[in-house]
């Protein structure tokens, strides 16, 4: 099995693939890094972070990248940054709204919080948390730094926006493909020829893993109707990952209920039962 997912330093072993190595014992699932990240418009987000005059009643995060440009913005001036947020906090006023377990646990360090001050942590989608911001902002009045990458959803920003809040959005970071993708696709493809070793599942982590990744699987036959490894069976993250896959003619075998690996690996475990079933 492929994980299409970007990778991250600081974990020692992957959640996912040890959660479905546990899940489905002879699943062996192998990291492909789709995508990578540059940095950007740190000095932007650093003045706004500071920026008490503007006086922001929350901060959204719809993904760990996201908290990290944050960290980088606030650079040595981190205690400081967060001692703003903090007194803020102390007076009624600022949130912290983030999507999913990963995110949350991000933004909480970043800001200075426990994880349980992050709300959201639920959410699986950002049009998800802009419901639960929504709720816990009400009607009008709030003003929301939106940290995010290039191609976020103008989703959560809209919502927020219908109620009569404002959102900053800041673009602090720019997805590109990663510069091992295409061999990294192309060696699972040798890997079936020379060493029998069939991959039967792939996993996508968002939409641009899948814009990035669809080509070079489809160059080596892995989808495509003419092909027998076209078999290959697609497994999504969430909702808005599936709706790329199937926007890319590619039907999904398995969507996770939230972001999460036990998520993950229930959701293909389930989807794996029920297939077995139709073919006896």
């Amino acid at each position: 099995m492929a994980l299409f997912k970007a990778e991250d330093a600081r974990e020692e072993e992957d959640p996912y693939s040890a959660a479905l190595s546990s899940s489905s014992p002879g699943l062996t699932p192998v990291v492909v890094p789709v995508v990578q990240f540059e940095f950007c418009n740190l000095e932007e987000l650093s003045g706004r972070l500071r920026d008490d005059l503007r006086r922001f009643s929350a901060v959204a995060f719809t993904s760990p990248r996201a908290c990290e440009a944050a960290q980088r913005a606030m650079g040595k001036d981190g205690g400081e940054i967060r001692d703003i947020w903090r007194r803020k906090e102390e007076r009624g006023g600022k949130r912290v709204f983030a999507v999913g377990g990963k995110t949350a646990a991000a933004a909480a360090r970043v800001m200075g919080r426990a994880k349980e001050d992050v709300e959201g942590e639920e959410c699986g989608t950002a049009e998800a948390l802009a419901e639960v911001a929504a709720k816990v902002l009400g009607v009008g009045g709030g003003r929301v730094l939106f940290p995010c990458g290039e191609l976020a959803s103008e989703a959560f920003a809209a919502r927020l926006v219908d109620l009569g809040h404002e959102v900053t959005r800041v673009e602090c970071y720019r997805t590109r493909e990663h510069h091992l993708l295409a061999e990294k696709v192309d060696k699972l493809a040798a890997a079936e020829e020379t060493e029998g070793a069939r991959l039967e599942l792939a996993a996508f982590f968002s939409p641009s893993g899948v814009r990035f990744a669809l080509p070079h699987l489809e160059r080596n036959g892995f989808f495509g109707s003419e092909s027998e490894s076209a078999r290959l069976k697609a497994c999504a993250i969430g909702p808005t990952t599936r709706r790329a896959l199937e926007e890319a003619g590619v039907g999904c075998f398995a969507v996770a209920e939230k972001p999460n690996a036990e998520m993950l690996a229930r959701a293909i475990k389930e989807a794996s039962t029920r297939h077995d079933k139709l073919k006896t």
